[in-house]
């Protein structure tokens, strides 16, 4: 028998935006790659105030598809209710630099 690696629990922050602003947070995971996954973003204004929530399952997809998936999804939001979008954060590297060089698959 083998115990259990204790879980390290790391503190993080949510920096505010500008009023105004709105911060869009998106992940999208699947349990194998490729895989049965899923996205998800979450819109929060100046004070912090949840505007819009999304989650859905993608069926059979890579890691790497369902957080570019995600990422789009919370912009295309934010777009539609002519939100200016102070920052959209997401866990993968390689998800920002498809947006940021134009690549997103």
């Amino acid at each position: 028998m083998h115990p259990r690696k204790l879980q390290v629990i790391k503190s993080c922050f949510w920096d505010l935006v500008k009023e105004g602003e709105v911060k869009i947070n998106s992940d999208g995971a699947s349990r194998g790659n490729p895989f049965e996954g899923g996205t998800g973003f979450i819109i929060r204004d100046h004070v912090g105030k949840v505007l819009r929530t999304f989650f859905q399952g993608l069926g059979t997809a890579t890691s790497y598809i369902e957080k570019c998936t995600a990422l789009l999804q919370g912009l295309q939001k934010a777009a539609s209710n002519r939100w200016l979008i102070a920052w959209s954060e997401a866990d993968s590297v390689a998800a920002v630099e498809a947006f940021s060089n134009n690549k997103v698959p």
